[in-house]
């Protein structure tokens, strides 16, 4: 019997995970590409990327191979049709390929099919409640709009205080020191960089908010505390629109590469409530949604097995 294989992707604010496995969701090749967001570089932007990593990871493969694809895309939950109708022609006629949000990879990665929630601290921010096989949303509106707790308001807030202290409009903080060492030069020259760069970049200098608040800065502890205030907030309002207690896993880098980030977010919840990390990464979600389209269902045993083989392969 001729090997036929999966296609899950995975597309944040800041980059787009691809992964190859076969039917029973081994992972076996995996490869990186920048950010797919429609929102931020249009459809056509994200048509490239796709494209470039779809090639790269499925290198030798004959199309008609990939059984099933499925794309969970941050910025693409409005414009679904669009996009699947630029991803459907990179496969073989008949090849399932199917789109959503990049919230629906966590949610399935975390919780398979059952009921549950997310709360997303990346780039941007957001909180996704699936339940009885329905998806609705707490904010997540986009970053110029609401974005709370996220990466990209940590870094604009933190600029913000930085600004302040140059002007002698705030108080003096030692995040005019971090900020400067994240950016290479002094913080108060950031302005050109901060404006032909934007939201990732401004996102980037979160880690420089934390490394103050570590070390005492009060404007910097507050900031933190602030936004993650923001982010219970979305969970109290989630469970209410529920009705009932949810769990929910906790996804993006803010809460990867801070724990104490997620401690603050629960800090401000009822016992009820269970948040807790991905248990693997996010792209295994995609993965599940693309073995669905086929009515194949993976699990607890297989999510185990592919993340061993998935940390094998990234190292």
């Amino acid at each position: 019997m001729e090997e036929r294989y999966l296609l899950g992707i995975d597309g944040g604010g800041t980059k787009t995970r691809f992964v190859l496995t076969d039917l029973c969701g081994r992972p076996l090749r995996v490869t990186d590409g920048k950010s797919s967001n429609p929102s931020d570089i249009g459809l056509d932007g994200m048509a490239e990327v796709l494209a470039e990593g779809i090639g790269k990871v499925t290198a030798g493969i004959g199309k008609e191979k990939i059984a099933g694809v499925f794309a969970g895309l941050a910025g693409a939950g409005a414009r679904k049709k669009e996009a699947l109708a630029r991803l459907q022609p990179m496969f073989a006629p008949g090849t399932a390929v199917t789109v959503g949000t990049d919230a629906v990879n966590m949610l399935s990665c975390a919780h398979f099919d059952g009921d549950g929630g997310l709360i997303i601290a990346g780039t941007g921010s957001g909180c996704f409640v699936r339940t009885k096989g329905d998806i609705f949303m707490v904010g997540g509106w986009g970053y110029l709009i609401d974005d709370g707790g996220s990466g990209f308001a940590v870094g604009r807030d933190g600029l913000n205080a930085v600004f302040r202290a140059v002007d002698g409009r705030g108080e003096k903080t030692l995040l005019c020191d971090t900020v400067s060492e994240a950016l290479g030069y002094d913080a108060s020259e950031a302005v050109p960089e901060v404006y032909s760069k934007g939201k990732p970049f401004i996102a980037s200098l979160a880690p420089a908010v934390f490394r103050a608040a570590e070390a005492g800065d009060p404007i910097a502890e507050t900031i933190l505390s602030e936004n993650a205030a923001k982010l219970t907030e979305l969970a109290l309002t989630a469970v209410k629109r529920a009705g009932k207690d949810l769990s929910f896993v906790c996804g993006g880098g803010m809460f990867e590469h801070h724990p104490g980030y997620l401690d603050a977010v629960r800090a401000g919840l009822p016992d009820g409530i269970r948040l807790f990390p991905l248990p693997a990464d996010p792209v295994f979600g995609a993965v599940c949604e693309a073995a669905k389209s086929l009515g194949l269902r993976l699990g607890e045993k297989e999510r185990a097995a592919f993340q061993k083989e998935f940390t094998s392969l990234r190292s």
